[in-house]
């Protein structure tokens, strides 16, 4: 089944810095930039990714490359350039795995960031945890708490992570948020 053209769409979260062509794909459909996505989440989550850590980015992201199974990895572009991602995914910290699906891996480029993007990712996402019926969604992040938080997400709890402590935040998906 292509979904592509579905899920291509124009970002709903915008500020005057927001690049106005920006949309959301799936990163199956642009295969061509896992390369370059791989690059961006190894100088990113360096301890996790990087020569001395325990993850693969470059098997990660392949892993993603679905539509319809988890995980499934979201890229945003503007103007056919990379600009950032974020995933779903079944699980994400080991402290939690109760808890499921996951908003994992949000990430923009250092140099477009705080121009709306990280938040048309997270739309896109929780659009496509509620397509899958999903009654809530879980992340966790020391990044994009004002993200989270402006969009509704409630902070639940604290873990451990490669890069410190992060928050835990919990989107009960009952109500549509556009």
């Amino acid at each position: 089944m292509q979904r592509s053209a579905e899920l291509r769409i124009e970002a709903g979260i915008k500020n005057k810095s927001t690049p106005e062509n920006l949309q959301i794909h799936y990163l199956a459909d642009k295969p061509h930039l896992l390369p370059q996505l791989t690059d961006l989440f190894i100088a990113e989550w360096e301890p996790y990714y990087g020569n001395n850590g325990p993850g693969n980015a470059e098997n990660d992201l392949r892993g993603s490359m679905n539509r319809e199974q988890l995980p499934v990895c979201f890229i945003a572009l503007g103007n056919e350039t990379l600009l950032g991602t974020i995933s779903l995914k079944e699980k994400s910290i080991s402290h939690n795995p109760e808890l499921t699906p996951w908003c994992a891996a949000l990430l923009v480029v250092p140099e477009m960031r705080r121009r709306g993007i990280g938040s048309a990712l997270v739309s896109a996402l929780e659009r496509e945890a509620r397509r899958r019926d999903y009654r809530e969604l879980y992340m966790s992040t020391d990044t994009a708490n004002s993200i989270a938080e402006a969009r509704g997400w409630k902070a639940i709890g604290s873990a451990e992570s490669m890069r410190g402590i992060v928050t835990v935040y919990k989107l009960s998906l009952g109500m549509e948020r556009f």
